[in-house]
């Protein structure tokens, strides 16, 4: 069943084919400093889940688990958008907060 606005298993492909990620037990983990928002909506009711560090297909599921060490079970279909922040993509150097770091 097509849902408008949907994501499938491709698609969802397409969007993470760029990430810099690293297996770590079954789960695709982001570069530290590096995170993603991933945009969920069912029914109407909308959910983000930001500060994902890394994530897996699980059937028609995506699993994520947060920086905050939170998993989170989420039906493929019904995610709608994904962002990066950090390192995750093209080579930009992960943000580093107003006087920490070099």
């Amino acid at each position: 069943m097509y849902t408008r606005g949907a994501m499938n298993q491709e698609e969802f492909g397409l969007v993470t084919k760029g990430f810099k990620t690293k297996d770590n037990g079954g789960f695709a983990t982001l570069p530290e400093g590096s995170q993603l928002t991933v945009y969920v909506s069912h029914t109407g009711a909308n959910l983000s889940i930001s500060k994902v560090e890394g994530y897996k297909s699980d059937g028609p599921l995506l699993v994520l688990r947060t920086a905050k060490k939170e998993t989170f079970h989420v039906r493929l279909e019904d995610v709608y958008a994904v962002s990066a922040e950090g390192g995750a993509v093209g080579g930009l150097p992960a943000r580093k907060p107003v006087g920490f770091g070099t």
